[in-house]
């Protein structure tokens, strides 16, 4: 149990690295694997995209990135805020294996799945914010 608080910590920490690179606001993660995010600052890029609201953004983010990724609409938010809930264990995999390699490795992050899932995860917010 304890392996596996360092390693969601870990992964939730490095998550919130990316999305404050692409520079989406995001409280740093405390506690459990979420992050809630808010692109407020990308309002003009993303209506670029058209993306103006949480529930357009919860549909680009969750094809994107190949899983669910709520609005915060879905929360209580007024739909025009553009804030989202993301869960973090999808980046170690979708297999029972893939998460037990990486709760197993002496540095899961550095591990190919979870490293590219991590990149993959910085490059969509990036090109949302016109990277």
């Amino acid at each position: 149990a304890a392996a596996a608080v360092r390693l969601y910590g870990a992964l939730a920490r490095a998550a919130h690295e990316r999305l404050t690179a692409a520079g989406v606001l995001s409280r740093p993660p405390q506690a459990g694997p979420y992050l809630y995010a808010d692109l407020g600052e990308l309002r003009a890029p993303l209506a670029a995209r058209a993306i103006t609201d949480s529930v357009e953004l919860e549909a680009h983010l969750s094809t994107a990135l190949g899983r669910p990724v709520p609005g915060g609409h879905r929360f209580g938010d007024a739909p025009d805020a553009l804030r989202v809930r993301i869960s973090t264990p999808p980046l170690l995999g979708t297999t029972d294996e893939e998460r037990q390699r990486a709760l197993d490795s002496p540095d899961p992050l550095a591990a190919p799945g979870v490293a590219d899932a991590l990149t993959g995860f910085g490059s969509a917010f990036g090109r949302l914010a016109g990277g």
